[in-house]
C-alpha cells in the first residue's frame, strides 16, 4: 500500500504544487544562479548540466518497454521523444547535501497540505515544468525499484507530451503502467495499461492493435491459427459480418460504405463471444475501438470476392508509421493478397 501512496504523491506533486509555486513566485522555468539552478523559482538547487542516459536510473528499462510495445510506430515515437534525453528534454538530479532540512519540511508540509495527509507519509521523488520539459529527480527517486523508477519516469514525461491532461489521466496511466512492467503476461493489467495509453495518446486503435498482439501469443479466445501465427479471418470477424461485406464486394473492391453498415452486425457478434471468452482481449479490444466510432473494411484485395474465400484467409499485424494500422491478408498457401484497415 505504501507504494501507491508514494506514486499518488510525487504526482500530485507535479501538478498542483507546481502551479501554486508558479502563481506565488512568478514562475520562469530553470534560472542560472553560479553553479547551481532555481528550478521553477521553488528555490530547488540542481546541477547545471544536465544528466546523460547512462545517469538516469530506470529510463533504459522504461525504454526497452516502450521499444517492445505492439503498438503503430506514431504512438510509439511520441512516446520515445517524450521520455529520450535530448536537447530540448532534460533531466537533473538534486544533489543530496543541497536538499537541506528546513527546505525538505517546507516541502513536506506544503505538499501534505495540498493532498491533506499526514507529512510522516509524504514522499517527494520528481517534479517536472512541463513547458521547459525539464525533470528534477529528488534524492528519494534514487530508492526506489527499477520498475518503480520506470512508472514515475512515464508520468513524468507525460506532463510535457500535452498541457491539456489531467491529473486523473496521467496518474492512471502510471498506476497501471508500473503494474503492467511488473508482470506483461497478465491480461488484465495488459488490457488495462494499454486502454490508458491508447486515451493518453488519442490512438483509438492502439488498444485493438495491441489486443491482436497478445491474442497471437496467449491465444486466450483460441483462434484458428496457421502455421505462421497468423489468426483466420472468419475465426476473427465472424462469418456474418463477412457475408455483410461481401454482399457488393467485386474484383478489387474497396468495401468502405459497407463496413459502416455490416458494423452492428460485427459488434452484437463480438459481445455475444466476449461473454462466451470473458477471459479474451481481443473481442473486448474490437469492441472498445468500434464504439469509439472506428469501422473495418478491406482494401486492394486481390481476388475475385467470395465468403467461401475470403473466410479461409488469415490476417497479421502490419504496424506502419501512420496512425492508423492495418492487417495483412494472407490465402491459405501463405500469400498477401491485400489488406485489412480500421
Amino acid at each position: 500500500m505504501k507504494i501507491k501512496v508514494f506514486v499518488f504523491f510525487v504526482c500530485f506533486l507535479s501538478t498542483s504544487v507546481f502551479a501554486s509555486w508558479e502563481v506565488q513566485n512568478g514562475g520562469g522555468g530553470v534560472v542560472s544562479q553560479g553553479t547551481y539552478m532555481t528550478f521553477h523559482s521553488a528555490q530547488i538547487p540542481i546541477g547545471t548540466t544536465s544528466l546523460d542516459l547512462v545517469e538516469i536510473p530506470g529510463i533504459s528499462y522504461l525504454l526497452q518497454k516502450v521499444t517492445s510495445m505492439p503498438i503503430g510506430q506514431e504512438s510509439k515515437m511520441k512516446l520515445l521523444k517524450m521520455i529520450f534525453p535530448s536537447e530540448r528534454r532534460k533531466y537533473y538530479r538534486v544533489p543530496e547535501d543541497q536538499l537541506d532540512e528546513n527546505l525538505k519540511r517546507s516541502l513536506i508540509s506544503i505538499y501534505a497540505n495540498l493532498a491533506n495527509i499526514p507529512e510522516d507519509r509524504v514522499a517527494l521523488f520528481a517534479m517536472t515544468h512541463r513547458e521547459a520539459e525539464r525533470t528534477v529527480l529528488l534524492p528519494a527517486f534514487y530508492q526506489l525499484t527499477e520498475v518503480e523508477q520506470a512508472a514515475i519516469l512515464l508520468h513524468e514525461a507525460l506532463w510535457t507530451y500535452n498541457y491539456q491532461l489531467t491529473y486523473e489521466q496521467v496518474v492512471g496511466v502510471e498506476q497501471v503502467a508500473q503494474a503492467y512492467f511488473m508482470d506483461t503476461h497478465d491480461a488484465s493489467r495488459y488490457f488495462q495499461f494499454y486502454s490508458s495509453l491508447g486515451k493518453v495518446l488519442e490512438d483509438r486503435s492502439l488498444l485493438f492493435v495491441a489486443s491482436v498482439a497478445f491474442e497471437q501469443k496467449d491465444n486466450l479466445s483460441k483462434l484458428e491459427k496457421n502455421s505462421l501465427g497468423h489468426i483466420r479471418l472468419e475465426s476473427l470477424f465472424g462469418k456474418q459480418f463477412l457475408m455483410c461485406l461481401a454482399t457488393s464486394a467485386g474484383r478489387n473492391y474497396l468495401i468502405e460504405n459497407k463496413a459502416e453498415q455490416c458494423k452492428s452486425i460485427l459488434l452484437n457478434d463480438l459481445i455475444v463471444r466476449s461473454l462466451e471468452n470473458p477471459e479474451s482481449l481481443v473481442f473486448k479490444g474490437m469492441i472498445h475501438y468500434l464504439q469509439e466510432k472506428g469501422i473495418f473494411f478491406l482494401r486492394y484485395t486481390q481476388i475475385n470476392w467470395t465468403i467461401e474465400k475470403v473466410t479461409r484467409y488469415f490476417v497479421e499485424p502490419y504496424l506502419q508509421l501512420h496512425s492508423e494500422p492495418e492487417f495483412l491478408l494472407y490465402d491459405e498457401q501463405k500469400n498477401v493478397r491485400g489488406s485489412l484497415s480500421f
